[in-house]
């Protein structure tokens, strides 16, 4: 695949724009969350909408969605078959300003964002739905509080139950790892978590799972190496055969980047795409062309590698037609703060 363009989705010189969901709706429009804030993690955390009905070259003004007391924040959307959106997030509490000797160690990124983030611990994962396309959504659904996260959408699986990829640690567990919840009601009640990886050696770590279903069954998860003992940022793959229930070893694929997120396009191909932290820094892209058996890294697409430092990425994708994609995400490219921005793909 191969860029064939950028376009600015939102920007704000005063916010920070981050974490980006996206989703295409029955009509074919492209619908974008992202979270807003002062920092990259404050209490003023909240969750927009903007939508495109010309893919993607003109975006409407954003309107919140989620908006509580906690710092709302990587919010991802879906568009189930039946045309229920549900976006779901986490929510965490802020506890307290950093202070300026943080702030400073945080400067080898932007001192503009150190001095506005804060100490905080996850509070909940939640989500809300909407059945007319995004008019009006529901009350609040509190998926858990076990201090698990999410950065993923729901996954529709073929027999029309939804998993949702969480990651984290539960009460007395020693590690970290991804897990996923499950409902067979569209999304109003769910059981779980049921794992999906975890590393009892303590060295890896699973974070931030993604997942695709593909037309012959398996359920594809792509997961962050989140340790900083062995390659942090590494792309682990594993799958399950059987809806989720039970999952491969995770394998180390020979890509670097996260957190990835996997999308199905309409020729066959698994794209996954992801932030990249290294210099320079910016968004990149892999496609497999046998359902995610293997991965080709000499094929890695460079959508951006215009960042000035590495807080960005946390892209999302939706297919088009003829093997295409547009991809959403937020990067910084000469200013302090971040803006929401999408690249076009096209099948080579």
């Amino acid at each position: 695949m191969k860029t064939t363009g950028h376009v600015v989705i939102h920007e704000d010189a005063n916010r920070h724009l981050a974490f980006v969901g996206q989703c295409k709706n029955r009509a074919g429009h492209l619908l974008v969350v992202f979270r807003e804030g002062a920092g990259h993690v404050d209490p003023e955390g909240r969750i927009l909408l903007t939508r495109s009905a010309d893919g993607g070259r003109t975006w409407s003004k954003p309107t919140c969605v989620v908006d509580t007391d906690l710092d709302d924040r990587d919010p991802s959307i879906a568009a189930l078959p039946s045309g229920r959106l549900i976006l779901n997030y986490f929510s965490s509490r802020c506890t307290k300003p950093w202070d300026e000797a943080r702030a400073q160690r945080w400067g080898g990124l932007c001192l503009e964002l150190g001095r506005k983030n804060w100490d905080a611990t996850v509070d909940h994962v939640g989500l809300v739905y909407s059945d007319d396309d995004g008019e009006t959504w529901s009350r609040e659904i509190v998926v858990t509080r076990a201090g698990l996260a999410t950065s993923e959408p729901v996954c529709v699986r073929q027999d029309g139950h939804l998993l949702l990829p969480v990651y984290g640690k539960l009460e007395g567990e020693e590690f970290r790892g991804s897990k996923l919840f499950h409902s067979a009601d569209n999304g109003e009640t769910w059981d779980g978590p049921h794992m999906i990886a975890t590393d009892v050696s303590g060295i890896v770590g699973f974070e931030e799972p993604s997942l695709a279903q593909l037309p012959d069954g398996r359920l594809l998860c792509h997961m962050r190496s989140s340790s900083s003992k062995v390659d942090p940022g590494a792309v682990w793959q594993c799958e399950s055969a059987d809806g989720g229930r039970t999952w491969s070893t995770p394998a180390k694929l020979p890509l670097w980047g996260y957190p990835q997120s996997l999308t199905r396009l309409d020729n066959g191909r698994v794209l996954s795409v992801y932030g990249y932290r290294r210099y320079p820094p910016g968004v990149r892209a892999a496609v497999s062309r046998d359902g995610g058996r293997t991965w080709d890294p000499n094929d890695e697409i460079v959508i951006r590698h215009d960042g000035v430092h590495h807080d960005l990425g946390y892209p999302a994708a939706v297919p088009l037609t003829g093997g295409r994609a547009f991809v959403a995400y937020y990067i910084n490219t000469g200013k302090a703060l971040s803006h929401i921005a999408g690249t076009w793909l096209e099948a080579v």
